[in-house]
């Protein structure tokens, strides 16, 4: 209870579970990742604790259009995840999008005038990149790239996702006018994020520069919530036991089989 991770969601980091995936044989097990990462972490917070000293926070806020909400609604009451908005049929986009950026800066009480960490907490998942087959910190690493040439290069970046359901970075609408703003610019998808980012972080610093605080109350709570499953259609129940009946006979492993499997035991309970 004292120590805060945090998570985003991605389609590039390392895998975490054994059979999710069919991986090749000279590949790095997941489970045999997971003993290497929790000796890394526990290495990284050990560091953390014994090097830690008094200091100073700043904080801001700041604007950037990163996540879109991805569920599509159409006329004929159905909702699809990355729909089509370019058609007759469409009607409105089903929820909510949060386009604010939160900004909180560490400062050494030495010298304060230049931030020495930053955590951003942008409300979408770090998943432009999908499909690719390395690790890769999406749009996360181009925003540290910029910060460290504005601040330095030893600056800490700790990229946060907020509350992100239904969020994605994927261009929903004015994908053409979008493209082309891009590649004037001279930009890959995932820096054009970056800079949008980075000039939140810019509107936040202009304020917080002039505001350190080194004496401020410090509370760490832990709230356990009990939030409710989705209920699954039994239609929805009848189509995933078919494919795990025949996933199964054909001695399928991964995804698809797991996929289906969940959908069975979540109706189940």
């Amino acid at each position: 209870n004292k120590v805060i991770l945090t998570a985003t969601h991605t389609h590039t980091a390392p895998a975490m579970l054994d059979d999710r995936y069919t991986l090749p044989d000279d590949y790095m097990k997941p489970s045999t990742y997971v003993e290497f990462l929790k000796q890394r972490l526990a290495e990284a917070i050990d560091k953390a604790w014994q090097s830690r000293k008094a200091g100073g926070v700043s904080w801001g806020f700041g604007h950037a259009v990163v996540a879109y909400n991805r569920r599509l609604s159409y006329l004929d009451g159905s909702a699809r995840m990355y729909g089509p908005t370019n058609v007759d049929s469409f009607s409105h986009v089903e929820g909510f999008e949060d386009h604010g950026v939160h900004v909180l800066f560490a400062h050494d009480r030495e010298q304060p005038a230049a931030p020495i960490a930053v955590a951003i907490d942008v409300a979408c998942p770090a998943q432009e990149v999908e499909s690719g087959k390395n690790l890769n910190a999406d749009y996360w690493h181009d925003v540290r790239e910029t910060l460290f040439r504005q601040f330095s290069p030893e600056i800490a970046v700790l990229g946060l996702c907020g509350a992100a359901g239904d969020q994605s970075p994927h261009i929903q609408w004015r994908k053409a006018a979008e493209e082309r703003m891009r590649t004037a610019r001279g930009l890959t998808r995932l820096q054009e994020i970056a800079r949008r980012i980075n000039r939140a972080v810019d509107d936040a610093w202009e304020v917080a520069k002039d505001d350190v605080h080194f004496d401020v109350p410090f509370a760490h709570s832990v709230l356990h919530l009990q939030l409710t499953m989705r209920p699954v259609p039994e239609a929805d129940y009848l189509a995933a036991k078919q494919q795990v009946a025949k996933l199964t006979a054909q001695g399928a492993r991964g995804l698809g089989l797991h996929w289906n499997q969940g959908i069975v035991t979540r109706y189940e309970m």
